[in-house]
Formats: structure tokens, sequence, C-alpha cells
């Protein structure tokens, strides 16, 4: 891969001494995964055979690694995923013990990782808004492997949050902290190095409809609470309650030990492509339900002529 350059720049503005806003920017790479390269196999070193005991004889299916059998290639024109951050703020003093916190945050996430069926993208879908040249790719002519490992064509992931804290510092000998955070994330891949079915099959391509929706494994609305009171006998007691409103998931059907979303029973005609694709209501539709946890604590501190003990609950 080619060096890149990741900037951040950040700055802070001191309002009357008692608030202040900020402002962050910056660029994040996400280095590729060593599960990737045991993936595609190494060009030298060992050679791993994948078999099958049929016939009572072990026969090979695949071979990953070594020079004349590779199962995939790194594409010459894939691209090191990266993140854009943007991060605003502002915070204020209510009083000596108290203060409150706003935050907004922007993130995209592009040049995404995954495998691609050549043969799929470069010959069979030809003619239609979903076809892939080999120079996509950066090739001149298909390498043979198996798969190879690119760039996922137009995908991408977007996510805004915004968060609010207020603090009430230790003060008295008791101190407390309340946070809201809403996440709101949409895309149309949730690949991260683990080279799926996007790029094996067109209905999940993310230029397909339905694709982009709200991200499954997302958190819309996040609380949490905590605090401690310390008394002089040495003894503290402490709480912490965090609740959120569900995790965002998808109308699914299991194939090959992944949970792929529903597809419509009728296929029909995108992009010049006929397929049975993703249903209008699958991916991200569902929600699971709220709930909270709290944990409480007391622990006991005692001193023992220059050492301490602690006992906790």
């Amino acid at each position: 891969f080619d060096w890149e350059i990741a900037p951040r720049l950040s700055v802070i503005y001191d309002i009357n001494g008692e608030s202040k806003v900020w402002a962050f920017a910056g660029r994040y790479y996400d280095p590729i995964r060593t599960n990737m390269t045991s993936f595609a196999g190494n060009l030298t070193g060992p050679v791993r055979e994948e078999q099958i005991f049929v016939g009572g004889q072990w026969v090979t299916y695949r071979v990953r690694g070594g020079e004349k059998t590779q199962d995939a290639f790194f594409a010459p024109s894939t691209k090191t995923p990266y993140t854009d951050e943007l991060l605003l703020g502002y915070a204020t003093s209510l009083s000596d013990s108290m203060s409150v916190e706003v935050t907004y945050t922007d993130r995209v996430t592009k040049d995404i990782l995954e495998d691609y069926d050549l043969g799929l993208y470069t010959e069979q879908l030809e003619g239609t808004e979903f076809h892939l040249p080999l120079s996509y790719f950066g090739y001149d002519e298909n390498p043979g492997s198996n798969y190879v490992i690119g760039t996922l064509a137009g995908g991408k992931r977007e996510y805004q949050g915004l968060q609010v804290n207020f603090t009430r510092h230790r003060v008295d000998n008791w101190f407390f902290n309340a946070s809201w955070t809403y996440n709101d994330a949409q895309g149309n891949t949730n690949s991260d190095s683990n080279a799926d079915f996007q790029g094996d099959v067109v209905w999940l391509d993310p230029r397909a409809p339905h694709v982009f929706n709200d991200q499954p494994g997302n958190i819309e609305h996040l609380a949490k609470f905590y605090g401690s009171y310390k008394f002089d006998n040495g003894f503290e007691v402490g709480a912490v309650y965090n609740w959120n409103s569900g995790t965002t998931y998808s109308k699914t059907f299991p194939i090959y030990g992944r949970h792929l979303p529903l597809q419509v029973e009728e296929a029909y005609e995108y992009g010049g492509a006929q397929s049975n694709w993703i249903a209008e209501d699958s991916i991200g539709s569902q929600e699971s339900p709220a709930y909270g946890t709290l944990d409480f604590r007391v622990k006991y501190t005692h001193d023992f002529n220059g050492y301490k003990g602690e006992v906790f609950l």
C-alpha cells in the first residue's frame, strides 16, 4: 500500500475563563488486518491445503498460499480504508463544582475492504451499472485466483452523534456524573476485513436498492449515571447505572454460518441487472428491547503504618 497522510487539527477558544468551545478534524487510516493476509495466503512461506475426506481418501479442494495455486490476491489498486472525523464541542462551568459539556461528532468511513468475485463483476455484470472493469482492480487480465481483495465500490458508513455530559465534581466528599448520547449510524456495508458475501453476489452490492440503511449494531440512545460518596471513617459507596434503547438489527436468513438480509420473493431489474434484491424493510428495521444495568459498590480503606488495605463488595 502507498504511504498516506493522516492530518489532524484541533483548536480551543476560551470564551470568558468559565466557558470554552473547541473543534477537531482528522483522518484515520485502518490498517489491513492480518486475517486478510491469512485469507489471501502468502506468495512465499507456508502453504495450507484445505481437504475433505471422500471415497476413502483426502481430497484437496482449496489451497491458501503459494505462487501457483493462490486462493486470493490483493488487487493492485486496493486502497487503505479511512475515516474522516469532525468534532465540535462546548463546555461551561455552572458553578465552582458543576459543569456541562456538549459534543457533536461526525464520521465518514470509505475505501472499505472486501473480497470480489472477478468473474461476476468484470464479465457477468458487463453492461449493467454494477459492472467493474479489470482496470478498477488494477489488472490487465484476470489473475486466475478464486477471489481478489479490493476496495468495495460505493461502500461507506456515516455516523453522527451528540453527547451531553453533566458533572458535579468531588466537593464535600461526593461527586456525580450524568450523560446522554444519541447515535445515528447509516451505511451500506458492515464489512471490516471479514471477506463476506459483499463482492460475491450483486444483490448485496453497496449500490443495490435498500442496502444503504440504518446500520445493524447501532444503539440509538445511551444514558449513564454514576457517582460516589466518601465517608470520613474510610467507607465509600458508589453506583453506576447504564441504560440503552436497544440494538438495531436486520431481518435475516441463515446461510453458510452467516445471517444475510431478507430478499424479495420475485426478482426484478435494477441498474440493468436482474436479481432478488434486498427487501425494503430488511436492513436495520428491527430493534431489541431497551434495558438498564445497575452496579453498586461499597469500599472500605484502612491505613496500617504506611500501608493501605482495601476491601470492597
